[in-house]
């Protein structure tokens, strides 16, 4: 994901984690990642078991299902929450 749509994403979900003690796990996640995305096409400082790290396919790979699995998670529990269909 581009480093720019994780800032809102970030921003929002430090907003959730305030509120909610299992949001903030989330964010810590969503945090650690976007340091990983940006530090994957920068490497400065270069340390080299990071970037064999983050280039290795599998661990790209894994990113990516963290982040839809965050995002399911996100989903499901903003739909449970009832805030979405107030009709009162």
């Amino acid at each position: 994901m581009h480093e720019r749509y994780f800032y809102t994403a970030l921003v929002f979900s430090a907003i959730l984690g305030s509120f909610k003690k299992e949001w903030l796990y989330c964010f810590i996640m969503l945090s650690v990642i976007h340091f990983f995305n940006l530090y994957h096409f920068w490497w400065s400082p270069r340390i080299p078991f990071l970037v064999s790290f983050l280039s290795n396919l599998i661990v790209i790979r894994g990113i990516i299902i963290v982040n839809l699995i965050i995002f399911v998670y996100f989903l499901i529990h903003f739909l449970q929450d009832g805030s979405f269909n107030n009709n009162s």
